[in-house]
């Protein structure tokens, strides 16, 4: 495939509408991005999949299993799913683990013997993110249907629909307290909502490609997100409003995360880099390298000094992030 076919692909692809082909058309479109080999692009789509991790215990996700990990050997296999799994969990107290899949589901997990608890139903499309409240009565979702659910863990009643996103919620998150909920979706825009009743408080628009990733600072006073536009965006939760961009990746942003104390940020990006931004002035602090495809997710240790990332070249990469 010459480079003209290949970009002319890639914008075919990028305008290939929501529904049940969208993420196959937007994980292709990705490996595009990577990879100017055909073959390779050919073994991607044959047999690729996707890493979520949670620092020393993981899970990676592969077809309609999940496998539990302590460091590289397999001890729990989670199966239940009937199609890909997009995303996965841990509850606040680490009993439990939640996935969201292509299947058009969320499920519960016991973390400890591997038995599904709770099947919930209500999306009409792929899930693409899912999250456990602060104190792990609540879970939520986003999917290709363009909603947020909210769900009761316990019992698996769907309690709320966050209805306002024009296409795909790609990413989720709870504010500290459990009161607000977060929103990143195919729109190019950032949502806020009231958790209790549903209702949308803020639109954050500045994004000018998919927001694939959002996150809550520790203390829920600033958002942060990632987007196809090569951007990482700080916002103020209360006003709505853009406080910086961060600029320096080449390639779609495709998580970030805040570090325990806020004071720091971390992207992981589509050109196999992960970078460390000073939260304060937007600065890019250090660039880690080492991957040899898409970095797809990364997370800080709980005591901030170390960052760990999964990416589509099949690792998982921990890095020293001390600022010297």
């Amino acid at each position: 495939m010459d480079s003209t076919d290949a970009n002319t692909f890639k914008a075919f692809l990028k305008d290939w509408p929501t529904g049940a082909h969208a993420t196959e058309a937007r994980r292709l479109q990705r490996a595009l991005e990577d990879d100017e080999s055909s073959q390779r692009i050919m073994s991607w789509v044959l047999g690729s999949f996707l890493l979520m991790i949670s620092v020393l215990i993981f899970f990676v996700a592969n077809k309609d299993t999940l496998f539990v990990f302590m460091m590289d050997s397999s001890i729990r296999t989670f199966k239940g799913h009937s199609d890909d799994v997009i995303s996965v969990t841990f509850s606040p107290d680490g009993r439990f683990a939640l996935s969201g899949s292509r299947d058009d589901t969320l499920r519960l997990w016991d973390v400890k013997t591997g038995h599904e608890w709770q099947s919930f139903k209500g999306h009409s499309d792929t899930v693409n993110s899912v999250a456990f409240s602060p104190d792990g009565r609540f879970a939520l979702s986003g999917g290709n249907d363009h909603t947020l659910r909210l769900w009761d863990v316990k019992n698996g009643r769907e309690l709320q629909s966050f209805k306002g996103h024009s296409d795909a919620v790609y990413s989720v998150a709870f504010s500290p307290d459990g009161r607000f909920a977060l929103s990143g979706s195919r729109d190019d825009t950032l949502r806020l909502w009231d958790v209790k009743s549903g209702r949308e408080l803020q639109s954050f628009k500045g994004h000018s490609d998919d927001v694939n990733s959002v996150a809550f600072s520790p203390d829920g006073r600033f958002a942060l997100s990632g987007s196809d536009d090569y951007t990482l965006r700080l916002w103020d939760v209360k006003t709505g409003h853009e406080l910086r961009s961060f600029k320096g990746h080449s390639n779609y942003v495709n998580s970030v995360a805040f570090s325990p104390d806020g004071h720091f940020a971390l992207s992981g990006g589509s050109h196999f880099t992960l970078k460390l931004w000073d939260v304060k002035t937007g600065l890019e602090l250090l660039t880690f390298k080492g991957h040899s495809r898409s970095v797809y997710t990364v997370v800080f240790s709980p005591d901030g000094r170390f960052a760990l990332s999964g990416s589509w070249d099949k690792t998982l990469k921990l890095w020293d992030i001390s600022v010297k």
